[in-house]
Order: structure tokens, then sequence, then C-alpha cells
């Protein structure tokens, strides 16, 4: 049965406020991986209110925030559906001498538009725990099942 992705308060005022880009559509892998109801190639927007909160509150995270974005939703290494808030997480591991993980957050619109929230490390043990307990999915080699 296809998840049902509920949208964010207040979202759709926000659109008119913001100067927004497509910075990535869903794949077909993550769609079928969740069991999202929405199509192929649904676009991802970026806001430049996301970029300065990801560089205000995110400073770990630093060179080109967009091109970082644009490559965990091109291809994630694993992706997640957290029902409460009906965020869609998108995770990539990264290795510089050790693993660690990026976790990028998306979110719907009231008006059916999908929307950057955050990008954050995540602990490496966090994002295997998560992986055994079953929320979230491996799409690749550096997450394992």
């Amino acid at each position: 049965m296809p998840l049902s992705v509920k949208p964010a308060q207040n979202c759709e005022r926000m659109v008119f406020f913001m100067i927004a880009e497509i910075i990535g559509h869903f794949g077909e892998n993550v769609i079928n991986a969740l069991g999202l109801n929405i199509a192929t190639g649904t676009e991802i927007i970026l806001s430049e209110h996301t970029i300065k909160h990801i560089k205000d509150k995110h400073p770990e995270i630093t060179g080109d925030c967009k091109r970082i974005i644009a490559d965990i939703i091109a291809v994630p290494h694993g992706v997640s559906f957290r029902a409460k808030d009906s965020t869609i997480g998108f995770f990539k591991g990264c290795e510089t001498g050790e693993l660690f993980f990026l976790e990028l957050s998306v979110r719907s619109s009231n008006i059916g538009e999908y929307f950057v929230r955050t990008l954050h490390f995540i602990e490496t043990d966090r994002v295997e725990k998560r992986m055994k307990n079953g929320k979230i999915i491996s799409l690749d080699k550096y997450l394992y099942p």
C-alpha cells in the first residue's frame, strides 16, 4: 500500500516569500523503496532560506551546498520515511579516513511540492541502529541490511 505524505503546515505560504529552484527529482528507486504514491521525476525544491538555515545551524557542512544536496538526491545510499511528520530522508555515506553520513530531509507542502528542509551530519552508529530496526532502507553498499 503506497504511503500517504502529509504536507507540512503552512508551507504553501512560504513559497511566495522565498527564492527557490529545482535541485533534483525523486528517482524510481526511492519511490519504490519507500512505497510512495508520487510520480517518478517529481521535483524537489531548494530555497535560499533553507541554504541559509543549513549554513547558520549546521556550519560543519562546508562547500557548495547545492552540489552536495543535488548529489545526495541523485544517488542516495539509503532512504527513510517518518510518518509522524511525513519527512523523507535521503542518506549518503562519505569516507575521509572514516565513514560518516549526511542526512537530507525533504517534506511536502500543502500543494504537493517537495522541499528540502535541512541537511546535517548523522553519526554512523545512529544510521546502523536505524538500519537494524528497518527505519532506513539501504540502496547502496554503504548501508548494509
